[in-house]
């Protein structure tokens, strides 16, 4: 049984595979007496008929005296092929 989960495991990594950079960022704001972690992770798509050529994502920790704030951003790089400006106006 625990053969079958590690095989398991292993082909939905190389069947589904994206390399993902991964970075964590920490700076500390003397002036506003703020510490910031940052956690960027990066997903190149390798799918050539996929209009996303690049996905972004960021989760932002801000922590000060009163509080912590959490933020999440997401950015896609899109080809332009696939985007139509008809697409988005009225």
């Amino acid at each position: 049984m625990v053969h079958l989960t590690w095989i398991t495991i292993f082909l939905s990594f190389f069947l589904f595979s994206c390399k993902v950079t991964n970075r964590i960022f920490e700076e500390y704001d003397i002036v506003y007496s703020t510490k910031r972690l940052e956690l960027k992770l990066a997903y190149p798509i390798k799918d050539s008929r996929s209009p996303i050529t690049y996905m972004e994502q960021s989760i932002v920790k801000k922590i000060t005296d009163n509080e912590t704030v959490y933020k999440v951003y997401d950015v896609l790089s899109c080809r332009l092929t696939h985007l139509h400006p008809d697409n988005f106006c009225d």
